[in-house]
């Protein structure tokens, strides 16, 4: 290849791959949004598989940069709402400002109205005088023609009109005309006066009440709004202690489930094992496996020879095809010593050993090791391979699987029985390969089911 072709493909390489893991990264990010309440009843189980271990821990940093941001969104809530609510103090003081000129003005009207009826009262008294002077004039011409004239008419405009037209009037009934008749201008006056004012402080204080109506609304808005982000912080808060007090539970039992300083297998008596099934018949003599044990336990790094110390177990050798029978303990402490001798060693998911491993790799390995080679598989694979085994008739070298959900559907670990109880196997990302009690706490409770594939 040449140095040019091999330049561009590196730096192809180089641009995608970084895009690539952007795009990966921010699907993860997303993958909780939306989906709490399923995650969160997933992260409060005491029962967690590896997997769902790793899925909490993401879950629960998830919450807590959601729970970041909510904080921030309720600094801003709560901001607005003191913008928003001093814009209604604001207008509660135009408001009052807006009724206490409504109070003025209604002093006013009250005083205009008042006013407005004394000038009435003024007009029908100067109206009588006035009929009084032209009954007196008519009665100096002896005629009634000027009284009945201008007392004829329908309205004050016409009676004013009809008046200006009497030219023989006095100046003294002329001067009680023009009385009269600015009485009424002013009247007019201070009527168009009240009326323009009523009108103008309507129209403010109706604007008022509507802005005061839509800014409480804000408000009330945006306070639920607050209540429901504090809530979801809350609820935020208290998932994330739960969550982690659960997950720091289950580490605090792995290692109290954690057992130091096996480097061997042990066979197990009836006495030893837990919750004892019904008992099988005697075909494993004590003597002959006892010896085979301490024959395997010098061959853990064997692996087809390691075959050769099932000559002591009476039971009938199996054909390769097949798993063993009851008396091929031998075999069963090989794989389990085996095992035992990469303690130590770092969990790799998808590892096969030498010197890294996951669960299912440990136990392929361990196998393969001591001439069992079923192939590389998973453990939805390995729940269904070899001899089903009763839990009080375990031996070494027994496969241990364990599920959430009491189902083949919810296995996700295993191990290999080292007898006393205890197991080997590759927990987790950031563990190593250690013996385990799985006679009570979170082994104990996830439990599923053993088989013999040897």
């Amino acid at each position: 290849m040449s140095k040019s072709k091999l330049f561009s493909l590196l730096l192809t390489a180089t641009l995608v791959l970084p895009l690539t893991y952007t795009q990966v990264s921010s699907v993860k990010a997303t993958n909780f949004s939306g989906k709490e309440s399923k995650y969160y009843k997933l992260c409060s189980s005491s029962t967690l598989s590896s997997g769902d271990k790793k899925t909490c821990k993401e879950f629960n940093s998830y919450l807590k940069d959601q729970s970041s941001n909510l904080k921030d969104q309720i600094a801003d809530a709560k901001k607005a709402i003191e913008d928003t609510q001093k814009s209604v103090d604001d207008i509660v003081k135009s408001l009052d400002s807006i009724n206490t000129q409504i109070a003025d003005n209604t002093n006013k009207i009250n005083y205009v109205s008042t006013a407005i009826t004394n000038t009435q009262n003024e007009i029908d008294i100067k109206k009588e005088e006035l009929k009084a002077r032209l009954y007196s004039v008519q009665s100096q011409l002896n005629t009634n023609m000027y009284a009945d004239y201008l007392l004829g008419a329908s309205s004050f405009g016409e009676f004013f009109s009809r008046a200006a037209t009497l030219g023989d009037l006095t100046s003294y009934e002329n001067d009680l005309v023009n009385e009269i008749h600015a009485k009424e201008e002013e009247l007019k006056a201070e009527q168009a006066t009240l009326n323009s004012a009523k009108e103008a402080l309507a129209v403010q204080k109706q604007a008022a009440t509507k802005q005061q109506a839509e800014l409480v609304a804000k408000v009330t808005g945006q306070k639920a709004a607050l209540d429901a982000t504090q809530q979801q912080l809350n609820q935020n808060t208290d998932s994330i202690e739960v969550i982690a007090k659960n997950m720091a539970d289950i580490e605090k039992a792995d290692k109290l489930a954690e057992v130091k300083g096996v480097t061997q297998a042990v066979e197990d008596h009836p006495a030893q094992q837990q919750q004892p099934a019904a008992q099988q018949p005697a075909s494993k003599p004590a003597q002959s496996n006892t010896t085979s044990n301490s024959n395997s336990n010098k061959n853990t790094n064997t692996n087809n020879q390691s075959s050769s110390n099932n000559a002591a177990a009476p039971a009938p050798t199996p054909a390769p095809s097949q798993p063993a029978t009851s008396g091929n303990q031998s075999k069963g402490m090989a794989i389990a010593n085996t095992a035992l001798s990469k303690q130590g060693s770092n969990y790799v998911w998808g590892a096969s050993g030498p010197n890294t491993f996951d669960c299912s790799g440990l136990v392929w390995w361990a196998h393969k090791q001591n001439g069992v080679n079923f192939g590389r598989c998973s453990t939805k694979v390995l729940v269904g391979m070899g001899q089903s085994v009763a839990r009080g008739n375990l031996q070494a070298g027994d496969i241990i699987l364990f599920s959430s959900n009491g189902k083949a559907s919810g296995v996700h670990h295993v191990g290999i029985y080292v007898g006393g109880g205890r197991m080997v196997h590759a927990p987790r990302t950031g563990e190593t390969v250690k013996v385990v009690n799985i006679t009570s706490g979170y082994y104990n409770n996830q439990y599923y089911t053993a088989r013999r594939l040897y």
